[in-house]
């Protein structure tokens, strides 16, 4: 019986390992790169002087001021949606990370028009 549970709850970890492991692979790389013990360098991003030469800078994020800064760069996959909502909806890069921003407070439940939660046991006070 006992060896027969084992199995059992070996196969459900081994499954849920399984179906989530790219979410596990993205906490992981986030974990670590942000964690103030590890390195800084190499990792899964777009360096400072890739972002300037593929037009990822304007005035309110200035990418030649960030040539000290530490961190290896923008995150590949938010550059490239970033690059993505700039060609279909014709707009610059400032108007690309606010629509991403807004996308991603949808996404996470959040009223982008509001900043309070959708959740519809919400309760406010005024």
């Amino acid at each position: 019986m006992n060896t027969s549970l084992a199995l059992i709850i070996a196969a459900i970890v081994a499954t849920l390992l399984f179906r989530n492991r790219r979410r596990i692979q993205r906490m992981l790389a986030s974990a670590t790169a942000t964690h103030p013990l590890l390195p800084r360098q190499g990792g899964n991003g777009v360096s400072w002087a890739d972002a300037r030469a593929n037009g990822l800078t304007s005035d309110a994020f200035v990418v030649e001021q960030r040539e000290g800064d530490e961190r290896i760069g923008l995150d590949a996959d938010t550059a490239d949606e970033i690059t993505r909502l700039m060609r279909t909806n014709q707009v610059d890069f400032d108007e690309a990370r606010y629509l991403l921003v807004r996308d991603q407070m949808r996404r996470n439940g959040v009223d982008p028009d509001t900043g309070l939660p959708t959740d519809p046991s919400l309760v406010t006070f005024k």
